[in-house]
């Protein structure tokens, strides 16, 4: 079959369009998690480049003429703890879940921007067994493999251990209950990704406020909570806990979130917490 040759407007114009695809992904990703392939999907059109297909930004000659932000939080080579660079983890009575940091900084965060190359290949994602994902390994299983563009029959080790066997180990306790993988660490990860592409090539771009959904606390994953995370004392763990109900609280829907009567779910209180298996 015979090609016709766009114009160089045309191929700006395609950019124009996947920027727009990623940005509506990234706003709408919070009510609907699936859109995180769609968006690895996307991002690949953006970034990758094959042996016989060039992507967008090389054809239009922005991965050698432009700087891309780099928002994880610094690694650290004496961290005892998994590292997940591009994300938060929330914490409420119900649950915790990964979300991505947005524009939201700490002090120990790397703010800045690289070169598209070692943007690309950056470790985002470390596991306590060494696994790791860059965001080009992240974006590459997610859209040629794991449903994105192609379901592949296997995927990558590393990736199937972070994102399937939850590897990172951190765990949702409540109580005594059975704790409960953190899970979704590749989805948020991803939206975050194209926060950054759209903080670097789209004008007027505006990051979505962080979910609404009430939340006791956060902190970055990448050691122990509240404190500067780098190396510090063991266990790395986050709690939140709060008394029973008295008086006529006893009535009202109880605080956790399950809709009986606090005299009836959580009388005598509640505790939460995550925390991680150390490396070594």
């Amino acid at each position: 079959m015979s090609k016709t040759k766009l114009k160089p407007e045309e191929i700006e114009d395609q950019l124009n369009k996947q920027l727009n695809l990623l940005s509506h992904y990234v706003s709408e990703y919070q009510k609907v998690p699936e859109l995180a392939l769609a968006l690895a999907t996307t991002i690949r059109v953006l970034c990758h480049d094959t042996k016989n297909q060039k992507s967008l930004l090389s054809q239009l000659k922005f991965k050698t003429s432009t700087h891309f932000k780099n928002t994880p939080f610094l690694e650290s080579s004496d961290n005892k703890a998994p590292f997940c660079g591009l994300v938060y983890i929330r914490l409420n009575f119900d649950r915790a879940w990964f979300e991505p940091k947005f524009n939201e900084t700490t002090q120990s965060t790397e703010s800045s921007s690289l070169h598209f190359d070692d943007w690309w290949n950056t470790v985002i994602i470390r596991d306590y067994e060494g696994r790791y994902l860059s965001r080009k390994d992240l974006v590459l299983e997610m859209a040629d493999r794991d449903g994105g563009a192609h379901v592949d029959k296997a995927l990558g080790e590393d990736y199937y251990c972070i994102s399937r066997k939850h590897s990172l180990t951190w765990t949702f306790h409540k109580d005594n209950n059975k704790p409960v993988p953190v899970t979704g660490i590749e989805q948020a990860s991803v939206v975050q990704i194209g926060h950054e592409l759209l903080c670097t090539l789209k004008d007027a771009y505006h990051a979505p406020e962080l979910s609404k959904e009430a939340m006791l606390g956060e902190f970055s994953a990448i050691g122990q909570p509240g404190k500067e995370m780098f190396g510090k004392a063991l266990p790395f763990r986050m709690e939140q806990s709060r008394k029973g109900p008295s008086g006529t609280e006893r009535n009202l829907p109880c605080y956790c979130g399950s809709g009986k009567k606090s005299k009836k779910c959580c009388p005598n209180g509640t505790t939460v917490y995550v925390t991680t298996k150390p490396i070594g």
